[in-house]
């Protein structure tokens, strides 16, 4: 598990803790109907508004935000000059035995094209369209747990309306004032919180995984081009080496 979603973990419990009262949190937020009405809600609404076969992608994405996978741009930047520069010594043919061992699927069928030798203009566009593609097929994940962050306060909201009915219904009951009026704060707390600490993250790390992986994609695309130009190991390098900062440039060097 990637070490900040530990971080944000403990220092989120650690701000609820800290502003309740260590000693008070569990005993004012156990609510079981509380967490029943929204999270329940949430969930009903997520399989009324979504297909099985997004909400199963969506569930399936959530691996990615616990793998502790991380992008070397250097590392791909070093294999493919390698290749470039194989290739152009020996010919295309001779980087066919480093496809097999080859586990990104994009990077994999890219070289395939190129041995292949599809022309260039052809080349990217296929490499484009599949980077497009790449991205929707994420956004599909992505939207779900952000339909789910905009349902969780809806359901707060709707449980603190049922805790004040309740509460209204039975003014005559002291015994009665006390659970009304815990649902309906209680309930607004949860569905602010599983929104804003948990669906909503879910939906930003997913997105920033994105980005990376476009990222990456788009400096595969630069080398596959290159090397289908076969141009010089070299010129394939400095091209990509334009996706780094600074520091990264001189690791690098």
């Amino acid at each position: 598990m990637d070490f900040s979603i530990l971080l944000g973990l403990a220092l989120g419990g650690a701000l609820i803790g800290f502003t309740i009262g260590l000693d008070e949190t569990m005993t004012a937020l156990l609510q079981p109907m509380s967490i029943i009405i929204v999270l329940g809600g949430t969930v009903v609404s997520g399989l009324l508004n979504f297909p099985s076969s997004q909400l199963k992608r969506a569930v399936q994405s959530l691996k990615v935000i616990f793998s502790l996978r991380q992008v070397s741009y250097i590392e791909d930047i070093e294999w493919l000059s390698s290749l470039a520069n194989k290739a152009r010594k020996e010919g295309l043919d001779s980087i066919l035995p480093d496809l097999e061992p080859c586990k990104d699927h994009f990077l994999h069928d890219g070289l395939q094209l190129v041995v292949d030798r599809l022309s260039t203009e052809e080349l990217e566009k296929v490499l484009k369209e599949d980077i497009s593609y790449i991205a929707k097929r994420h956004m599909l994940s992505i939207n779900v747990f952000e339909q789910l962050g905009r349902y969780a306060p809806a359901f707060g909201l709707l449980g603190t309306v049922i805790g004040l009915i309740r509460l209204l219904a039975n003014l005559t009951d002291p015994s009665q004032v006390g659970p009304g009026m815990a649902i309906a704060l209680v309930t607004t707390f949860y569905g602010v919180f599983f929104a804003n600490l948990i669906f909503y993250p879910i939906a930003g790390r997913l997105q920033a995984c994105s980005f990376e992986e476009a990222l990456q994609k788009e400096l595969f695309l630069v080398g596959l081009i290159a090397l289908a130009k076969n141009e010089p190991a070299f010129v394939i390098r400095e091209k990509m080496m334009l996706f780094l900062t600074g520091k990264e440039r001189e690791k690098s060097s």
